[in-house]
């Protein structure tokens, strides 16, 4: 019998150098949304375990002021004709961290939840509370693999990210990747079923892989990934976790890199996953990077492929998000109307005129 379940685990803590004293007051602009800072979850000397305090859950109106151009959009229509944009419609989104920056930026942290993951993200944002940077604090989604033989014993992948700040304006992200076995044993109850329950009798973990991500916030509010430390291996590490923390990179890059973009180019590139069984597999953590870089930037990664029109793969990647009505082509047109130069937009707009839905009609 196999399973599949999601986590998100995320710890943060935060340098003894910080000023509790500057994060007394919400910023401004979430006080004009509406939005109350308790003391909790400001990020000072060390952040409250976010699973035993309530977050702060955004609306329509507050989805749209911190996270509109980010996150996914759902277009809809008014009763007047007019199209209604609803930020991640499936989506639960709350604000779980605010940290205040020198200079009046703030860094926010959300926490998203949907049908089958989860995942956090940070944005930075100036004293008006416009979005000057964003970033994915790793994997989409931090999951766990769940298997169990029959022997009852449990088989698990976890991806655990840990946020440390490490002076007012320079962070580090940790990420870890374990596998473990959990050994179990009937406990001589009998559940509803009349199966017997079983117990936890021991845990071995079998590999870790963990690598740091090292950050640097400036004074316009641009993240820098500076350096990437690791990996550090515990125990034999298999070969199809080195490939997928190669694609578990891209999403560490900040939404204003637009090295972010090319680095995906170059893994959806590489042949060793494309000559592999799981050939699939890889094929879904393609799409799913692609669209998270997309949607992060959409004028980086436009601007992307009109710098680099042999990329025949990540414009194939685009194409089929498309066709999956992952991106709806009413976004595409309206991130490439965005685009400043009129021949970039002509050249988008022809070279997606025929792009739709695989199922649409007419």
């Amino acid at each position: 019998m196999k399973h599949l379940t999601i986590i998100l685990t995320l710890m943060l803590a935060v340098a003894a150098g910080s000023t509790p004293a500057a994060a007394a007051t919400a910023p401004p602009f979430l006080t004009a949304l509406g939005i109350a800072v308790p003391p909790e979850l400001v990020i000072t000397d060390q952040a409250a375990d976010n699973n035993d305090i309530e977050l702060i859950d955004l609306d329509q109106r507050a989805r749209r002021a911190l996270l509109d151009g980010v996150v996914d959009v759902y277009y809809d229509y008014n009763e007047d004709g007019s199209i209604d944009e609803i930020i991640g419609i499936d989506t639960s989104i709350w604000i779980e961290g605010v940290k205040p920056l020198p200079g009046g930026l703030s860094l926010i942290l959300f926490r998203f939840e949907y049908g089958d993951g989860g995942c956090s993200t940070i944005g930075i944002y100036n004293s008006a509370g416009q979005r000057l940077d964003y970033l994915d604090n790793g994997p989409h989604s931090s999951t766990e693999y769940y298997d169990i033989d029959e022997a009852h014993t449990h088989t698990s992948i976890s991806h655990i990210t840990k946020l440390i700040f490490t002076a007012d304006t320079r962070f580090e992200l940790t990420a870890t990747m374990t596998q473990k076995r959990s050994f179990t044993a009937p406990d001589g109850s009998i559940n509803e079923w009349g199966q017997p329950n079983y117990v936890t009798t021991n845990e071995v973990v079998d590999w870790e892989l963990t690598k740091i991500y090292h950050y640097a916030i400036g004074k316009d509010g641009h993240i820098t990934l500076k350096q990437i430390s690791g990996p550090e291996r515990k125990g034999d590490v298999p070969d199809r976790f080195l490939k997928r923390d190669a694609i578990n990179d891209i999403y560490y890059y900040p939404a204003n890199d637009a090295e972010r973009v090319k680095k995906l180019d170059l893994v959806i590139q590489q042949p060793q996953y494309y000559d592999a069984d799981d050939s699939d597999e890889w094929h879904y953590h393609f799409r799913d990077a692609t669209m998270q870089v997309y949607l992060n930037n959409p004028s980086i990664f436009l601007e992307y492929i009109i710098a680099n029109p042999t990329s025949l793969k990540l414009i194939d990647m685009l194409f089929e998000a498309v066709g999956d009505s992952l991106l709806p082509k009413e976004k595409l047109l309206d991130d490439i109307g965005r685009l400043p130069d009129a021949k970039h937009r002509q050249y988008l707009e022809k070279m997606t005129s025929q792009w739709g839905p695989k199922d649409a009609v007419g």
